[in-house]
């Protein structure tokens, strides 16, 4: 008789990262639609009349600086979480 095989948890780690992967693929093409669509409506608003000054906005770059930052205060969130969970 053969003796039976149990599924490694490498493969079961594996199955998880590629999940994980797809949600951060999927999370990455929607930020970047967002992005371009919005910028592409910012560049569809009317110009002023020619005795005012036109401001250019700065394509999208206070949207990137938010996202890092609200993506550090995530990860720092996160960290001290875990190192309270470690302690007790």
């Amino acid at each position: 008789m053969l003796p039976h095989h149990k599924p490694s948890n490498s493969l079961n780690n594996l199955a998880i990262k590629n999940k994980q992967m797809k949600k951060y693929i999927l999370r990455l093409c929607l930020a970047l639609t967002l992005t371009i669509i919005t910028s592409v409506a910012v560049y569809a608003q009317p110009g002023f009349d020619d005795d005012v000054e036109d401001t250019p906005i700065d394509g999208g770059v206070s949207l990137l600086v938010g996202a890092g930052i609200a993506y550090g205060v995530k990860r720092i969130y996160y960290h001290k979480k875990e190192s309270t969970n470690d302690i007790v």
